[in-house]
C-alpha cells in the first residue's frame, strides 16, 4: 500500500519549516518500517535530469498529476522540488501513461493475412501497421518481416499465427512493452539490447513463455501438440512453464511441453559446412549438398533475397543434407542451413551467398559419321536441351571460334544443313541452347569435322594401240581405289563403247573399230566417294587391219566380173 505524503497541520501547534522537515523525516521512516515497496521487476528506473521535479514528471509521464505524491512516498523524497540530477527514481510501470507502439510491416513474401482486432482482414503490405489485438497468419510459402517500436525485428515464417497481445511504449526512458502470442509456427527475433530493465519483451506459446533481455533467438510452437522450442543465438532468454523458469544462454535451446517445466537447456548443434556448395549456380537441375552433422536428424534450409533473411524465398525441412534446387528466378540470394536434433531444436546457422544464374544446359552434339567429302552439304545434329527455345550453332577452323565459317543463332530444330558445301579441311563445331527469355547457355563440347577432298583422277602413263586393241595404264592411288573408265566415239560420251569399273589401274580393250576414240578415268575411293572424271584423252585405232578382209570379200566379185567380160 502506498501512503500519500500529505501532512495536515494541527491548530494546536503550527509547524515551522524546520518542524515540517522533521515530521517528514519521521514519516519517511514510518513508511520504510511499514513496508514501502522496494524496487520490483515492474519498476522503471529513471535517472533525474536537470530541471526535473516530481510535478513535471507526474504531469508528462504519469496517469494523473496527483501521482506526484505517490512518487514522493515511493522514493522517500524529502525535497520534492529539488531533485538532484543523476539521482535515481523508481517508478512502478502501472503508474505510467501507456501509449500505443505499433509494429510496422517491412516485407511480405508469399501467402499472408492480417486480421484486425475488430475482425477486418486484408493482405498485408509493406508499410501496414499492427496494433494491440491484431493477428498475422502466414501460409505454406508465406513470411513477413515486422519492425517493432524498439527497433527489434520479428520474422514470421511459414504456417504461423502470431497475435499482438500488447504493443505499448512509455514516454519516459524509451521503455516498451511488447508481448506476442504464437499459437503455432515459427518466428525469428532480433531484439536490441533493452536499455531499461523494466522493459518487457515476451513471446507466449501454448507451452511456455519466452522473456527476452536483448538477444537473438527463435521460438517455434507445434500445431498438433502443445510443445514449444526456444533456441538462443545471442544473449539470454528466460523460458517459463509450469511455474519453472529456465535461463537459456546463447548457443543453447530448450523444449517445453504444456504442464511441464522446460527441459534443461542443451547445446545447439554446430553449423553445417557449406564450403562444398558453389556460390554460383549456372545450370538446372542442380543439387545443393553438404556434409552431415553428427547428431542431426533433419535439416532446415532457407533461401532469401536478403542477407538478414527478412523474408524467405524458400524454407524446407529436409531429412538428408541435400536439396534438389527448385527453379528460382535468376538473381543474388543468401543460403542458410542448420541442423535439427532429436528434440526438434534447430542449431547454429551456416550461411553462404548464392547467385542463381541459370542458363540452358548445352546440347549434346551428334557426330557426323565418316566425315564429309568435298562437295557434300554438311548436316549438323544434336540432342534436345532442357529449357531450349532455339539453338546457336558455330562452325570454325580452330577451337578459338574467332572467325566462324558458320554462325547460326536462330535455329529452332535440333539439326542444320548448310546451303553451301564446306571446302576440304578440318573443322570444329559446337552448339548452345537459348531459352525463351533469350538467355544463352554455355556451348557444348567441341566436335570435330573433317571434309576430305574427293579422290583426284589419275593421268594415263601409257596408251598403247595394237591392231584393234587399246591398252591404257595409269598410276595406282596411295589408298585403295577403284576406277571407272569410259570410251566413246564422241567427245561428249553420248555413244559409249565402254563403261566399266576396275580394281586395277590398267585396262585392255580389244575389237575397237578404226578411227578416233575418246576415253576418261574417274576414281572411286574405299568409302565410295566418287571423284571427278579426269581429262578426256584420245586414241586412234588404225584401219589397216580391215584391208585383207575387204580384199577377200571383193576378190570373188572382181574375178566374176572379169570372166563375164
Amino acid at each position: 500500500m502506498h501512503i500519500p505524503l500529505l501532512v495536515s497541520r494541527t491548530a494546536k501547534a503550527p509547524a515551522t519549516s524546520s518542524s515540517r522537515r522533521r515530521h517528514l523525516g519521521w514519516l519517511l521512516c514510518l513508511i520504510a518500517v511499514l513496508g514501502a515497496p522496494p524496487l520490483l521487476a515492474d519498476d522503471l528506473v529513471y535517472t533525474v535530469r536537470p530541471g526535473d521535479n516530481l510535478w513535471n514528471l507526474a504531469k508528462h509521464h504519469l496517469k494523473d498529476l496527483s501521482y506526484y505524491r505517490k512518487l514522493q512516498a515511493y522514493n522517500r523524497i524529502e525535497h520534492p522540488r529539488h531533485l538532484k540530477p543523476g539521482s535515481i527514481l523508481k517508478i512502478p510501470i502501472e503508474w505510467l501513461v501507456r501509449n500505443p507502439a505499433p509494429a510496422r510491416v517491412i516485407k511480405v513474401k508469399g501467402q499472408a493475412e492480417l486480421i484486425r482486432r475488430g475482425g477486418g482482414r486484408k493482405t498485408p503490405e509493406p508499410g501496414d501497421t499492427l496494433t494491440t489485438g491484431d493477428t498475422i497468419r502466414t501460409g505454406m510459402d508465406g513470411s513477413i518481416s515486422l519492425r517493432m517500436a524498439d527497433d527489434s525485428q520479428i520474422i514470421v515464417q511459414s504456417n504461423t499465427e502470431l497475435k499482438m497481445d500488447t504493443l505499448s511504449a512509455y514516454g519516459i526512458n524509451g521503455m516498451v512493452d511488447t508481448r506476442m502470442r504464437m499459437q503455432h509456427g515459427r518466428v525469428d527475433a532480433k531484439v536490441p539490447t533493452i536499455r531499461n530493465p523494466a522493459s518487457r519483451y515476451e513471446i507466449t506459446t501454448p507451452a511456455a513463455v519466452a522473456a527476452v533481455r536483448g538477444t537473438g533467438f527463435r521460438v517455434s510452437a507445434d500445431a498438433d501438440a502443445p510443445k514449444a522450442r526456444t533456441e538462443v543465438l545471442q544473449g539470454t532468454v528466460a523460458v517459463s512453464g509450469a511455474s519453472v523458469t529456465r535461463r537459456v544462454p546463447h548457443g543453447f535451446g530448450t523444449l517445453a511441453e504444456a504442464g511441464k517445466p522446460p527441459l534443461k537447456p542443451r547445446p545447439l548443434l554446430p553449423p553445417p559446412d557449406l564450403s562444398g556448395i558453389p556460390q554460383r549456380v549456372r545450370h538446372w537441375p542442380f543439387t545443393l549438398q553438404w556434409n552431415a552433422v553428427a547428431g542431426a536428424v533433419d535439416y532446415r534450409l532457407q533461401i532469401s533475397g536478403s542477407p538478414t533473411f527478412e523474408t524467405l524465398t524458400l524454407d524446407k525441412r529436409l531429412p538428408r543434407p541435400r536439396l534438389d534446387l527448385p527453379r528460382l528466378e535468376d538473381g543474388s540470394y543468401h543460403l542458410r542451413v542448420r541442423a535439427i536434433d532429436d528434440l526438434g531444436l534447430e542449431g547454429i546457422d551456416a550461411t553462404r551467398p548464392l547467385v542463381i544464374d541459370i542458363a540452358p544446359l548445352p546440347p549434346e552434339p551428334l557426330g557426323i559419321s565418316g566425315g564429309l567429302r568435298e562437295g557434300e552439304h554438311p548436316r549438323f545434329a544434336w540432342k534436345p536441351a532442357p529449357m531450349a527455345a532455339r539453338y546457336h550453332l558455330q562452325v570454325a577452323r580452330s577451337n578459338a571460334f574467332s572467325h566462324p565459317v558458320l554462325n547460326e543463332k536462330a535455329l529452332t530444330a535440333t539439326e542444320f544443313q548448310g546451303a553451301d558445301p564446306l571446302p576440304p579441311g578440318h573443322y570444329v563445331w559446337r552448339v548452345a541452347a537459348i531459352d525463351a527469355k533469350g538467355k544463352e547457355g554455355p556451348f557444348s563440347r567441341i566436335a570435330d569435322l573433317t571434309v576430305r577432298p574427293l579422290p583426284a583422277p589419275p593421268e594415263p602413263t601409257e596408251t598403247k594401240v595394237k591392231d584393234d586393241t587399246l591398252t591404257i595404264t595409269w598410276p595406282a592411288a596411295a589408298e585403295p581405289t577403284r576406277y571407272r573408265i569410259q570410251l566413246a566415239r564422241s567427245k561428249d560420251f553420248s555413244d559409249l563403247l565402254l563403261d566399266q569399273t576396275l580394281d586395277t589401274p590398267r585396262v585392255k580393250v580389244p575389237g575397237l573399230p578404226a578411227g578416233t576414240v575418246f576415253y576418261r578415268i574417274q576414281p572411286i575411293d574405299a568409302s565410295g566417294a566418287i571423284g571427278p572424271f579426269g581429262a578426256t584423252h584420245t586414241a586412234v585405232i588404225p584401219s589397216g587391219f580391215y584391208w585383207p578382209i575387204a580384199l577377200l570379200l571383193i576378190a570373188p566379185l572382181f574375178l566374176l566380173i572379169t570372166r563375164r567380160g
